[in-house]
Formats: C-alpha cells, structure tokens, sequence
C-alpha cells in the first residue's frame, strides 16, 4: 500500500494564489461600489478567489491509498474522516485528460478521473506518484475491457504506459 498526497509547495503556491486574488478584490471591490457592474464583478471574484483556496484548503487534507485491490481517498476534513474509494475490479470508467499551460502543448497538467459503482475519484498529476496511479488504472481498464477514447489512449502513451504492453503482461 502506498499513501499519497498533494506535495506542500504545490499547495502552498495555490494559497499564495488564493490570497493575492482575494487581497487585490477586496479593495477593489470597495472602491468601486459606485458602480454597480464593477462592485458586482470584484464580488464575483472574491467568491471565485476564496472557493479556490477552499478546493485548496479540502486538497490538503486528503490523502491518497493505493493498493492492489484500489484506490480510495481519506479526506479528515471537518473533524471527520470520508473515505471514498475505486476496486480495480469493478472499475467502470477511465479518463485521463491533459489540460495544456501553453499553445504548443508544451507544459500543462494531466487528470485522471476513475469511476467505480457510484463512486468517482478526480486526481490531478501534481499528487505524489501519480504515474503508478494512472499506470494501475489503465491496467484495471484494459483488464475489465473498458472502452476508452483515443485521446485518453493518447495521454497515457504521452506518460510512457503502451497498453498494449500493459495487455501483454496480465
């Protein structure tokens, strides 16, 4: 078993961003209440700001497992531990999107969304280890054969994971 979370500077950079969004708003907001529009537009994104610092914030307290038989995801947010989890075995859908930084497809993030018997895990590439996740994914997938589109195929050939030579070797 393998436990995972998000690393600390990633989140830090995110609170950093959070914060300066919510500190430029709030004054913003402020000096224009004159103006209907404008005030109404800094409260949207001092809403916007802060939800994202909250998604943060929830990031931060989950905590990943991995294990043969799945994944499953510990969150002790709110005094309480929620645990929601995947078994491999009953793996019934698998996308892994990439979402580009730049034009050129040169930089960006990935995310892989696993679905299993009502239950649905989101994990973006910045989680600890994310290759061995995604790679025990497409593995479950193409031994439940799970359709895939090609694009997905596509992304997980750009991490360097053949399916067929995953196919191959169960």
């Amino acid at each position: 078993m393998t436990v995972l979370r998000y690393p600390r500077a990633t989140l830090r950079n995110d609170y950093i961003r959070a914060g300066i969004g919510v500190a430029l708003c709030v004054p913003l907001a402020v000096i224009s209440r004159g103006s209907s529009f404008g005030f109404w537009l800094f409260v949207a994104l001092i809403v916007l700001f802060a939800a994202f610092g909250a998604r943060t914030w929830l990031r931060a307290q989950a905590e990943y497992r991995l294990t043969e038989a799945g994944l499953l995801r510990t969150n002790a947010a709110f005094s309480r531990k929620v645990a929601t989890g995947v078994a491999w075995t009953e793996l019934s859908g698998l996308t892994l999107r990439f979402y580009p930084l730049r034009r050129d497809r040169s930089d960006g993030w990935m995310q892989l969304t696993v679905r299993a018997a009502g239950a649905r895990l989101s994990i973006d590439s910045t989680l600890e280890n994310f290759d061995a996740i995604a790679e025990a994914a497409l593995a479950a997938g193409l031994r439940n054969d799970l359709p895939m589109t090609q694009t997905t195929l596509a992304n997980f050939q750009a991490l360097g994971f053949s399916p067929e030579k995953l196919s191959d070797s169960n």
